[in-house]
């Protein structure tokens, strides 16, 4: 880990993933802990169709922002955990639905004290960093946005290859 701090800015998207790791394995460690049988990984989705059901794959894939084969994989868990049920769409026998099943239903109060306890175990953190990390989360994002990394490299590159400093990019 100390490499991957010398490198400073370079490797801030590594950074965040060893961190989003660390938050994945230690939520794992929590839902043993209280012999709950639920993946950090579910959560944004089964917490979505908590609050707003039946969503189709495509709702869900444009409310969460992730992509369709990664909403498919989530609900294939939560299907087979029998968290969640499938149905087709009465008008479009394409479209599946997904709704909490009743097992779902039934495991949301024990759920919601844990979440609850992460909510403000996070909030104390991000406290202790003296920062108001989500509006600078909600920054990056905003800037990224605006010009894509992708964008940004290619730009950067270029100059430099322009400059006579290194291959353009192909």
């Amino acid at each position: 880990m100390d490499f991957i701090k010398q490198l400073g800015e370079i490797a801030f998207g590594t950074r965040l993933k060893l961190l989003t790791e660390r938050f994945m394995q230690d939520g794992a460690k929590i839902y043993r802990s209280q012999n709950i049988d639920f993946e950090p990984r579910c959560f944004t989705m089964f917490y979505l169709l908590s609050k707003r059901s039946p969503l189709s794959i495509s709702e869900i894939t444009s409310e969460l922002g992730f992509t369709q084969p990664a909403v498919t994989q989530i609900a294939n868990i939560l299907a087979e955990k029998r968290l969640v049920k499938i149905v087709k769409d009465k008008y479009d026998t394409r479209k599946r639905m997904l709704s909490l099943s009743p097992k779902g239903e039934a495991l949301l109060p024990v759920l919601e004290p844990v979440w609850e306890g992460f909510r403000e175990a996070v909030t104390e953190l991000f406290n202790e960093t003296g920062f108001d990390m989500l509006l600078v989360m909600e920054k990056i994002e905003k800037a990224l946005d605006s010009k894509d990394m992708f964008s940004r490299v290619t730009e950067k590159t270029a100059q430099k290859a322009e400059a006579g400093n290194l291959a353009p990019v192909q």
